[in-house]
């Protein structure tokens, strides 16, 4: 009887595994669609990651921070995960020393390709609840990385376990403590290392873009300001100019 509701558990957890899912922007909920043709791969920073010959997968875009490595595979739609982690964790012992995370890719309501990371952004109530912050980030196995500059009560944790944890699960696990004005996963789009919906500096050692002096968006209601990056400019061109 037991071996059965195991087997059942087993199977449920597979179907579930990479069942569509949310985050939170503030207090509403942002659907999500997971990407079934493509998988994250993130890898403690200086990790040699190799992926295996014949394996069906493809490295389709690599990039990095100073903690880590991302790899974004494409795969086909019926891989499932458990398969995925069996080839990749072939004759590669940081897989059984938690040095990767295996984490699903989605794509928003406008098709965007979402890529997630070890990161999450918390805002604060107010400045008293720091030591929240510090309960929160000790339970869940994160790191405060860094403190906004321009909005001093946002937060980005880094994510030291590199077990099975889902950044976008646990972001939505501290937003339902109650605790925090807001809590979400930092999320790259199109496979790029530009940081999507967010307003917060992970990836300034990539790829920064501002728009001009003075600006901002909006994310909800909240108003986002940015600053110019003196150091680079975009050139946009139509489709086909050389």
């Amino acid at each position: 009887m037991n071996k059965v509701l195991l087997l059942i558990s087993l199977i449920v957890s597979a179907f579930y595994a990479f069942a569509d899912s949310f985050y939170y922007s503030g207090d509403k909920k942002i659907p999500l669609k997971v990407d079934e043709a493509k998988i994250a791969i993130i890898c403690k920073k200086g990790c040699k990651f190799k992926l295996p010959t014949n394996s069906g997968l493809n490295i389709y875009q690599r990039f990095s921070d100073e903690r880590v490595d991302t790899y974004v595979l494409e795969k086909s739609e019926d891989m499932r995960l458990s398969t995925i982690k069996k080839l990749l964790s072939l004759n590669q012992p940081l897989f059984s020393e938690a040095q990767v995370n295996i984490q699903p890719c989605y794509t928003d309501d406008a098709g965007l390709e979402l890529t997630p990371s070890q990161y999450i952004y918390i805002k604060l109530k107010t400045e008293d609840d720091y030591s929240k912050l510090l309960q929160i980030a000790e339970e869940y196995n994160c790191i405060i990385v860094e403190k906004d500059e321009f909005m001093p009560l946002w937060y980005t944790l880094y994510i030291s376990d590199y077990g099975d944890c889902n950044s976008v699960e646990i972001a939505n696990e501290i937003y339902e403590t109650g605790l925090f004005s807001s809590s979400y996963p930092a999320l790259s789009y199109d496979a790029c290392l530009i940081s999507y919906d967010l307003d917060r500096n992970l990836n300034r050692n990539l790829s920064t873009f501002y728009a001009c002096p003075d600006s901002f968006y909006y994310s909800g209601d909240e108003k986002i300001p940015l600053k110019v990056d003196n150091e680079k400019v975009a050139i946009l061109c139509k489709k086909g100019l050389s």
